[in-house]
């Protein structure tokens, strides 16, 4: 997906999450910066994490994450990476959850996966292209 597309993306799931405003302007130049600079957007209640290869959230009281896009390439080096513990000690049920969504990435038809949902809205939106 392009800078921009991302960026779209990262604002419907902030709406969704009930979430401020995203700064686009902001959100995009962390994202075109070399190297890219991961932005953590959070309030009260939900976390949003944005880079040029993922888009994820989670609730501040629920310690799983939720991927709605991830660059297959992305994916494929974060399963390497828990394989060899990079997450150190955290919960085994964590981790395979978050396992089984990369595994999913890796799977997906196409350089990235997207969630479906937020694929059909980007679409009808002509965020993405069909």
């Amino acid at each position: 997906m392009t800078s921009e597309q991302i960026v779209g993306l990262a604002s419907l799931v902030a709406k969704d999450l009930g979430m401020r405003d995203v700064d686009e302007t902001t959100l995009l130049d962390a994202i075109q910066r070399t190297p890219p600079m991961p932005t953590i957007l959070s309030d009260s209640h939900n976390q949003l994490w944005v880079d040029r290869d993922y888009v994820a959230y989670s609730a501040l009281d629920d310690s799983t994450v939720q991927y709605v896009y991830i660059a297959k390439k992305h994916a494929m080096e974060e399963l390497r990476d828990l394989r060899n513990d990079g997450l150190g000690a955290i919960d085994q049920v964590l981790r395979q959850d978050i396992m089984r969504q990369l595994r999913r990435a890796v799977k997906a038809d196409g350089p990235f996966y997207l969630r479906g949902t937020y694929r059909r809205r980007m679409e009808q939106a002509s965020l993405l292209a069909i």
